[in-house]
């Protein structure tokens, strides 16, 4: 075994000490650079949502917003007499298929169930009842039979217009 003099020992001391000094230093510096990078992250973060956010110039704008917002949704559940369907889910399941059904597009059972922005299973519980009301049917995908698609009935179709029309009024 070696015998380290009182020097040796110190010296040993010293370089692990300066070598968890090092070690420090350039964590801290990557840190330094990892918030940097937040930073300028969340600057861009919050030019993108300024910029992309509407400015009513006053108090009355924003009023006025709202309560377009608030008429249109009263008339969406008049047109569908159903507060549950006109709302939420079922309601994002109908705009994605009235968007598609607009520009030609046939919609998988699975992409309408992320359109409802909600779990899986409720939107196909969603799907269903929209199925049961008459608003939209369901086919198998002729070459794939693990695939189905969605579509909106004619009553689905006159139903939507009628509501998003509402939203211009």
């Amino acid at each position: 075994m070696y015998n380290l003099n009182e020097n040796q020992n110190y010296s040993i001391f010293h370089i692990e000490k300066l070598s968890k000094q090092t070690e420090l230093k350039h964590q801290s510096e990557a840190l330094m650079q990892a918030a940097v990078q937040i930073a300028r992250i969340a600057e861009h973060l919050t030019n993108e949502t300024v910029r992309t956010e509407p400015k009513p110039e006053k108090n009355s704008d924003w009023i006025e917003i709202a309560s377009k917002a608030y008429e249109f949704r009263r008339h969406r559940v008049e047109v569908f007499s159903d507060i549950h369907i006109a709302c939420g889910p079922a309601w994002d399941i109908l705009l994605d298929l009235f968007i598609n059904h607009q520009r030609g597009r046939k919609v998988a059972t699975g992409d309408a169930c992320i359109a409802a922005s909600c779990p899986h299973t409720t939107a196909l519980r969603w799907i269903d009842v929209l199925v049961f009301d008459g608003l939209v049917t369901k086919s198998p995908d002729p070459t794939d039979a693990r695939r189905s698609f969605v579509y909106l009935t004619a009553d689905g179709i006159g139903k939507m217009h009628k509501a998003l029309a509402g939203q211009n009024t």
